[in-house]
């Protein structure tokens, strides 16, 4: 499990509530891990090992795809050096 995505997720949020935002994180985290244990075993059963890496790295691919296409790249600041 990735134990600092969620440390780094917690950034994100002001100060005033940074532990809840690590607390919602985390159990977000722990939801999905427990979700993909629990499923595991009945997709081997189905699909064989192969057929569950295929379909977790499609689900990868379309994750990546979707962040490409849907997340807003911020605009560049002005340099401080050139603020005067």
């Amino acid at each position: 499990m990735i134990y600092w995505l969620s440390n780094l997720i917690s950034y994100n949020y002001p100060l005033y509530v940074q532990e809840l935002g690590m607390s919602a994180a985390t159990a977000v985290n722990y939801i999905f891990y427990f979700t993909v244990m629990m499923s595991l075993p009945r997709m081997i059963k189905a699909f064989n090992i192969s057929g569950v890496l295929g379909f977790y790295s499609a689900l990868n691919f379309l994750g990546i795809f979707l962040v490409l296409l849907r997340v807003v790249r911020p605009k560049p600041t002005p340099a401080i050096c050139s603020m005067h």
